[in-house]
């Protein structure tokens, strides 16, 4: 949040995604350079809506960029269900697709 109190999520999206750039530079050293707290971690997982005990098979500042750039689980649920599919737990990880194969209705110009 800004001193406004809007929020900054773009600009903490583009600082972990600088961070985890920066940090492949050194992957040996990546969680002692880039180092997050579990504490870290259990906020940004609970600001998206998952359990504070979320953790992925990545790198601490990677889990944090991951986690940060999900949509909550409440608004993917919603439109997973809305098309049909079941509820999914759990962050997304880069990669992975939703995908339908139901065509969207388009109208016919007339």
């Amino acid at each position: 949040m800004d001193a406004q109190g809007g929020e900054k999520a773009e600009d903490i999206s583009t600082m972990l995604e600088f961070l985890v750039a920066k940090s492949r530079q050194h992957p040996n050293l990546a969680d002692e350079w880039y180092y997050l707290s579990d504490s870290t971690l259990g906020t940004i997982s609970l600001l998206q809506g998952f359990d504070a005990t979320t953790r992925l098979d990545a790198s601490r500042i990677e889990q944090a960029y991951i986690i940060w750039n999900q949509a909550p689980d409440t608004l993917r649920d919603a439109v997973l269900q809305a098309n049909g599919f079941a509820p999914f737990r759990g962050p997304l990880i880069p990669g992975i697709h939703i995908i339908s194969n139901v065509r969207p209705f388009l109208p016919r110009d007339t």
